[in-house]
């Protein structure tokens, strides 16, 4: 199978082109956890640019964080991320981390929302806007991908 056959609706190769667009990835604890079984022995082009990003893990559960260019962020976590953003000079991307996306939100840490709908719906899973914060959105872009599905993009403001 080509790899064109293999990604025909877009979604692996736009998850590329963002990962190669971001300087640095933010991650709960869950996401780490989940994303340390895999990435860090992948061997294709997303899992090159996985494991070379710096990444910041946010966890007071964690002691220590094991996979390549990983911090732990345990405490003082929304004046920390404040000063990432600050010396960033580019996008830091926040990856699933539910818990983390709705603390950060209601901090106003969050300056561009990018929301990829799959015309798949599952039952389960946690929701990305939990309803303690209202926060009005500003739709700056939009991406349809092969599937159907589109991707987004979305920053505070409106």
């Amino acid at each position: 199978m080509t790899q064109r056959a293999a990604d025909r609706h877009g979604w692996k190769r736009h998850s590329h082109e963002e990962l190669v667009a971001a300087n640095a990835l933010l991650l709960g604890r869950v996401t780490y956890e989940g994303f340390l079984e895999y990435w860090p022995s992948a061997t294709d082009p997303i899992a090159e640019r996985m494991n070379a990003l710096p990444k910041w893990v946010v966890s007071s559960a964690l002691k220590t964080v094991e996979w390549s260019n990983s911090t732990l962020i345990a405490d003082d976590v929304v004046s920390r991320i404040q000063r990432l953003k600050d010396q960033a000079g580019g996008d830091i991307l926040l990856l699933a981390s539910a818990d983390l996306a709705n603390s950060l939100r209601a901090e106003n840490l969050i300056d561009e929302y990018r929301i990829w709908v799959d015309p798949i719906v599952h039952d389960r899973g946690k929701r990305y806007f939990d309803g303690r914060v209202t926060t009005v959105l500003e739709l700056v872009a939009t991406k349809m991908m092969g599937s159907g599905g589109v991707v987004h993009t979305y920053r505070p403001g409106g």
